[in-house]
């Protein structure tokens, strides 16, 4: 993404086209220059030399603003957005997930690793601890929307499901009640076919600079780090009641 600018105003024409034009500026310009050369020093050709200033002036102006506009990459590319996806799905958000903390660390800081596989729009993530997982995470990002989901186990055989997901809503009231407070969605949902295992999946509507703004980038991605953090944490407290699956990637159901 090195060079690639954050733009979203930016004309969008064919290839073809582009050349085409831009080489219509420069024969312009190349005129220009050469109505300066053969006319420069000439006492009755002033106005030839005012001409080709002029030329001069006006074509390098203009091409130059023709290639920022249309050489630049735009967002009308869908693989430019696709890969500015990937790059904050698997530069910028494993960085600042890597910064979370929990008390009783076994390192200085943890280790956020992506998966190769990319779902349709979103990759499992997977956190560890001194080569110990501590957390997996699955994070999609569809243009201005971020999904987040995450799988829980129930350490107690005996408490039913219905009950299980009730006592996660009191036991996360802080870490995902106060996220729906500004705006995030939350859903737990069981995991069919795995008993005791529960899918919590957090959504959030952004802006749609998102993947074009390096600001709302980095807001973004600390926000989730944040998030997660303060789940990981939750769950480490309340270790008796609920744990982190670890067994299996969180994944859309």
């Amino acid at each position: 993404m090195i060079g690639t600018p954050d733009s979203k105003q930016i004309i969008y024409l064919p290839l073809w086209t582009k050349i085409g034009i831009a080489a219509l500026f420069g024969i312009g310009v190349i005129a220009s220059i050469a109505i300066l050369v053969r006319f420069f020093g000439a006492d009755d050709n002033v106005d030839w030399l005012l001409l080709g200033v002029s030329g001069v002036q006006f074509g390098v102006t203009a091409l130059a603003t023709f290639l920022i506009l249309c050489f630049s990459q735009t967002d009308a590319n869908i693989r430019n957005l696709e890969a500015r996806t990937d790059q904050f799905l698997r530069e910028v958000l494993p960085a600042k997930l890597a910064r979370i903390t929990f008390p009783g660390m076994q390192n200085h800081q943890l280790q956020a690793r992506c998966g190769a596989r990319r779902d349709i729009f979103g990759y499992d993530l997977e956190l560890s601890d001194g080569g110990e997982v501590v957390l997996r995470l699955w994070c999609g990002v569809n243009v201005s929307r971020i999904i987040v989901i995450y799988r829980v186990e129930n350490p107690k055989a005996d408490v039913p499901t219905a009950d299980f997901v009730q006592r996660l809503r009191e036991i996360f009231a802080f870490s995902l009640g106060g996220a729906e407070s500004v705006g995030y969605r939350v859903n737990y949902e069981p995991v069919p076919g795995q008993p005791g295992v529960v899918s919590i999946w957090v959504a959030v509507a952004t802006s749609a600079e998102l993947l074009t703004d390096a600001a709302q980038k980095l807001f973004w991605a600390q926000d989730v780090a944040m998030m997660t953090e303060s789940l990981l944490r939750t769950a480490r407290r309340h270790a008796d009641e609920v744990r982190p699956h670890m067994r299996t990637a969180p994944a859309p159901l």
